[in-house]
């Protein structure tokens, strides 16, 4: 079936060069969704997954956690309850991985760069950030969810979850 995939679409680019970049998003279909096992929470925003060929770490688009793993800082406040929470979500369960079109594939340390929801549907960043485990965060450029995650966030502040409690971090809420 591939090599056929591949046939076709070297007669489509031949004859219609301006289907190429619809040929790369239907021809790699890996690159916008997969449904894989999640096998190991590296922090709150970032985790690896087992895929047939390898193993992938993945970066949570749009979302921010404490850092836990950094060797040049020291953990922050609230880290290691963002990580836990995303090991509760996560680790052992089928996740399926979602690319956005408007980010990068990776970012600049290589790591594959998706939205994760779980097998009810339900997005983990979004829940990260609206039980205030997460902020949202926005890299280069705007992204598909967004509005969604700023939404979110400020739920979270006006409800002082997590983060955005008085008590759990002093000074973080600004």
């Amino acid at each position: 079936m591939q090599y056929l995939i591949e046939i076709i679409s070297f007669f489509l680019i031949l004859f219609f060069p301006e289907t190429t970049t619809l040929l790369e998003t239907s021809a790699a279909p890996s690159t916008h969704m997969q449904t894989l096992s999640a096998i190991r929470v590296i922090d709150g925003d970032t985790l690896k997954i087992a895929s047939s060929e390898s193993t992938l770490t993945i970066r949570v688009i749009g979302i921010n956690t404490p850092e836990t793993k950094d060797p040049r800082k020291p953990v922050e406040c609230f880290g290691q309850e963002a990580s836990q929470k995303m090991t509760e979500l996560v680790q052992g369960q089928t996740v399926t991985l979602i690319a956005d079109p408007s980010q990068t594939d990776r970012d600049r340390y290589d790591r594959l760069l998706r939205y994760v929801e779980l097998s009810d549907g339900r997005d983990v960043g979004e829940i990260l950030i609206r039980e205030g485990y997460a902020q949202e965060y926005t890299y280069n450029s705007p992204y598909a969810r967004q509005t969604i995650y700023r939404e979110a966030e400020q739920e979270a502040r006006d409800n002082q979850r997590g983060l955005w409690s008085p008590d759990t971090c002093p000074g973080y809420a600004e």
